[in-house]
This record gives C-alpha cells, sequence and structure tokens, in this order.
C-alpha cells in the first residue's frame, strides 16, 4: 500500500511538477574541493 502511494507521488512529480535549474559550483585547489553553498554571504565548504 504504502509503496503504491510513494510510486504515485513520484509519478505525479515527474509529469506535473516544475523544473527548476540547479547549478554547482565547486573548484579543486591544492588538493582539497570547495562547494560554494551559493547562499547570500557566498560562503563556500572545504572538502
Amino acid at each position: 500500500m504504502i509503496q503504491t502511494v510513494i510510486e504515485t507521488l513520484i509519478a505525479k512529480a515527474f509529469s506535473q511538477g516544475k523544473e527548476y535549474p540547479v547549478y554547482n559550483r565547486f573548484a579543486l585547489y591544492e588538493g582539497c574541493m570547495y562547494y560554494h553553498l551559493a547562499d547570500e554571504l557566498g560562503k563556500e565548504v572545504g572538502i
């Protein structure tokens, strides 16, 4: 029953949902990867 509900919601999301562009900003520098959080302050995270 729950699996049917999940599958129905997924199908509705794919067929009726809105699409939004997504941008990922990351860089490799001195052996570390930096990921831009795209917040108001322009923060990034080093991984």
